[in-house]
């Protein structure tokens, strides 16, 4: 039986690549880079202009989304790869060297929640694309495949349950096509039958599977750390738009199809064959994958300019979409507002009439945010416990109070719960855990029972009448559902 995978060309690579300047793109990351994409354009030609570029990417490191770094190489790529990302994600397009929103782009900055579009284009971004036959990336353009959509094809058919980060590599090195299935799975399962768990034994040929034109001189070695790299910003990606979850209860990590999403990927996968055309010019491949939830993009391109933005509104929702992630806006409105009046300069009139059009999905980009957060681990666990205190404090209305980061006096051992709920006539505890699939442990029981119950009340000595009546924990999932 003849292999579906492609034969070895010295001209291309034949394994995935993505951009890597953003690791995690989260949904409200894209909204902010694309509203300060269309503060620096102002309308000037994009390609070639490195000054524009470079206003670019200080733009970026000013609003914390780029690394601020000095521009010693005055002709520095870090602006054209954000650029390229953007492209990758269908959310602009070029035309005539200038930069246009698609309908995704144009959705997404006008207030939009981002999270259905940024899952729309994930689960639909495919290979070949402009992306994948530019010259710095050289896909070979026989390998025909939705990457991201593939994995879950792979989960289901294999019926793997999850997968690791390691078990990615191999969709990575041999998902030419949807037909390369059984081949990935069988050495999907080949490792998790080995002993050794070493990838490097279940490839083909080490020195042809790893190779890339940029990386013809390197060693074997130096290109599986290339393929590890692009490998986790594959499952970044996954993972910041909720599409898979992990569970870190065992000593190896382990991905799965995030149930919430089911139903979604499910409808996707009817189209695992559906690809669209790359014989006609790139704009046309943009604009219309560009369209996800519409059949066609029929805008004039006047009309979806980027530098046809109010840089003022722009700004402002730049910085909505990031504070919405971490309070209930609709409670908070006069705290956002003295923000941009404090640190911008805008009026209270200025920063409404931006918002207000997006108010009323600000409780989604809440949502969005907090449920990344609990499922972050350690990287978000603090972040989870400040959006968990302000649901109580906004939303349900009691008094909370984040106790998690205070130190007990004189350097007394053990510590307090998260956070402390004061009911007026009870007091509750809550401790976070922002993992996808926890279980109470012993140990945390053992906290709770003789640490955090006994401590809480040097926070509040002079109410010691007032009773605890309950204790809780909040989670991203519970393991037993996993």
């Amino acid at each position: 039986m003849k292999s579906p995978l492609i034969p070895f060309d010295l001209n291309y690579r034949t394994r995935w690549m993505f951009p890597r300047n953003i690791r995690k793109i989260y949904p409200w990351k894209i909204s902010q880079i694309l509203s300060i994409l269309s503060l620096s354009t102002d309308n000037q030609d994009w390609s070639g202009n490195q000054t524009l570029q470079n206003n670019f990417s200080s733009m970026l490191s000013a609003n914390g989304l780029k690394g601020d770094r000095n521009l010693y190489d005055i002709r520095s790529g870090g602006a054209r790869t954000y650029i390229s990302q953007l492209e990758m994600l269908g959310m602009i397009y070029r035309d005539n060297n200038k930069l246009f929103y698609t309908i995704a782009g144009e959705d997404i900055i006008s207030g939009i929640a981002p999270l259905p579009i940024t899952q729309y284009m994930l689960l639909n971004i495919q290979y070949p694309s402009p992306y994948s036959m530019g010259k710095n990336v050289s896909i070979n353009p026989h390998l025909i495949v939705k990457p991201f959509l593939f994995l879950f094809h792979i989960i289901r058919a294999g019926n793997l349950q999850y997968i690791t980060q390691q078990e990615m590599q191999i969709l990575m090195v041999y998902g030419h096509n949807n037909d390369c299935d059984r081949i990935c799975i069988e050495k999907i399962k080949m490792m998790r039958d080995s002993s050794t768990n070493n990838f490097i034994e279940i490839l083909n040929n080490p020195d042809e599977d790893l190779y890339t034109p940029r990386t013809n001189e390197s060693t074997i070695e130096q290109r599986l750390v290339n393929l590890k790299d692009d490998t986790n910003c594959f499952k970044n990606w996954l993972e910041s738009n909720m599409l898979i979850v992990k569970n870190e209860e065992t000593s190896e990590i382990k991905f799965y199809e995030n149930p919430d999403y089911s139903e979604l990927i499910e409808t996707h996968l009817k189209n695992l064959d559906a690809f669209l055309s790359t014989s006609e010019n790139s704009i046309s491949f943009q604009r219309s994958f560009g369209s996800y939830n519409r059949k066609k993009d029929t805008r004039s391109p006047q009309a979806n300019e980027i530098s046809k933005r109010s840089p003022q509104k722009s700004i402002i929702c730049s910085h909505f979409y990031e504070y919405c992630g971490l309070h209930i806006v609709s409670k908070n409105i006069d705290l956002f507002c003295e923000m941009m009046q404090k640190n911008y300069g805008f009026t209270r009139q200025q920063v409404l009439e931006a918002i207000s059009p997006i108010i009323a999905r600000s409780l989604d980009y809440f949502a969005t945010t907090y449920f990344e957060f609990s499922h972050g681990g350690m990287g978000s666990a603090i972040s989870f416990e400040k959006a968990t205190t302000e649901i109580f404090q906004e939303y349900f209305g009691i008094s909370a109070r984040h106790i998690g980061q205070i130190k007990r006096p004189d350097n007394s051992i053990g510590g307090y719960a998260d956070i402390l709920l004061d009911a007026k006539t009870f007091f509750g505890l809550i401790d976070t855990k922002a993992s996808a699939s926890y279980s109470l442990t012993h140990d945390d029981y053992l906290k709770m029972l003789h640490t955090y119950i006994p401590n809480f009340r040097e926070l509040i000595p002079d109410r010691n009448d007032i009773p605890l009546s309950f204790v809780c924990y909040v989670a991203g999932g519970d393991s037993r559902k996993v």
